[in-house]
């Protein structure tokens, strides 16, 4: 419209294949090196289905790496946030490469946490502050709720809520996943989150105390 021109559906519909295979391989790509830390949360989008408005869950996975910074690890749709959801996204996970976990933090959803102790046996897991703080907004000044809190979850919120409902589950994700990426080529990787040394330190008192 702004070039006072048409594109045909075959031309729309080619370059979104060729997007979607970039975001494919982005998602799909080996995760190289160890993650002490991996953060586990998932968004819940409208799909419209044979007429029928139905929720679509979107599975996200963060980690951070050896030197403390984070990066983006894996997204992939959902039916819900079950146990067979999670389950599945956490074993594609490992199938990739994903080791040298120390602790993973997530809400409370049983069948995540069940899922963990089926892949990641040897792994702590950890109740997210950020759920919890969520029970604390309810009592902070609406005017004050978005310096409390900060997560990249908002970001994804802002930028599907105009969408409204995706006309599938696979649309929703490349979405997400494009942004993700997008937040994950920028300041976002290039901050240090942790400092890991304590860590480190920490780790080798409890081989020499072995």
């Amino acid at each position: 419209a702004l070039w006072g021109t048409r594109v045909s559906a075959g031309v729309v519909s080619k370059l979104n294949q060729e997007l979607y295979d970039k975001i494919g391989a982005w998602r799909n790509q080996r995760i190289e090196g160890e993650y002490a830390y991996v953060y586990l949360d998932g968004i819940v989008l409208k799909r419209t289905w044979a007429d029928e408005v139905c929720n679509v869950s979107i599975l996200v996975a963060f980690g951070v790496n050896a030197d403390g910074y984070r990066e983006i690890l894996g997204a992939a749709e959902g039916a819900k946030e079950d146990k067979a959801g999670w389950g599945s996204f956490i074993a594609s996970l490992k199938e990739r490469g994903l080791t040298g976990v120390k602790l993973f933090i997530s809400d409370k959803c049983m069948g995540l946490v069940e899922s963990l102790g089926d892949y990641y046996p040897e792994a702590q897991w950890q109740r997210c502050a950020v759920h919890f703080y969520r029970n604390v907004f309810t009592n902070v000044p609406c005017t004050k709720v978005k310096d409390v809190a900060e997560r990249i979850m908002r970001e994804i919120r802002r930028r599907t809520r105009v969408v409204g409902n995706f006309p599938d589950g696979r649309s929703a994700l490349m979405l997400v996943a494009a942004r993700l990426r997008y937040i994950s080529g920028r300041e976002w990787e290039t901050r240090r989150y942790l400092e890991m040394t304590k860590l480190a330190g920490m780790v080798s008192y409890l081989v020499l105390d072995a």
